[in-house]
């Protein structure tokens, strides 16, 4: 007999709550409840975004692309915005000849090994801000900036990334500081 698809929701979900010894959470949650966790995820998705954050950070400096001093202002700088706020998620000007832009991307591929349209929708136009600049941040030029595309690395990302970057102009992988320039938008998996 086929499962239905209340019986499957539940197994799955109920599956990832065992793991914190709820059993059952399912049948103990109310509408009301769903509604909540939902709300939930937004922190949950900043919570990934926060930590990618960090780790691409982490990477450029023990890359020795940028020294402690750097990073920390970096931190500072990610730690004192507030979640949503709209524009980079990470922008470094202290450093006149180390101008650092970033959009961290935290998603996990709709297909087997490609983003869903929407998902690709939203990379390419943050590679269109990263290469042309954004409004909101008041960058008329970032001729002037390292650019970089992070990219959360999971379940398929770099295979699905890789796809976009090869048919995509002025997007180049990271391999090392030395091969950094200006005109590309590098793009770092974390």
């Amino acid at each position: 007999m086929n499962m239905n698809r209340d019986e499957e929701l539940c197994g799955k979900f109920n599956q990832y709550f065992e793991r914190f010894g709820l059993n059952d959470f399912y049948s103990r949650l109310s509408s009301k409840d769903l509604i909540d966790l939902k709300k939930l995820l937004s922190c949950i998705n900043n919570i990934i975004t926060l930590r990618t954050t960090d780790a691409f950070v982490m990477k450029i400096y023990e890359d020795k692309f940028i020294t402690l001093d750097e990073k920390e202002k970096i931190m500072l700088n990610v730690l004192d915005q507030h979640a949503n706020t709209n524009g980079y998620d990470i922008r470094f000007d202290d450093n006149i000849d180390k101008k650092i832009i970033a959009e961290v991307k935290c998603n996990i591929p709709v297909n087997k090994s490609s983003f869903g349209a929407a998902q690709e929708e939203g990379i390419l136009e943050d590679i269109h801000h990263l290469l042309t600049g954004k409004k909101k941040e008041n960058i008329s030029d970032v001729s002037d900036y390292f650019k970089f595309m992070v990219i959360l690395d999971c379940e398929r990302a770099q295979v699905s990334m890789e796809k976009i970057i090869n048919k995509t102009e002025h997007v180049k992988r990271y391999t090392t500081p030395a091969e950094l320039d200006k005109e590309n938008v590098f793009v770092v998996y974390v």
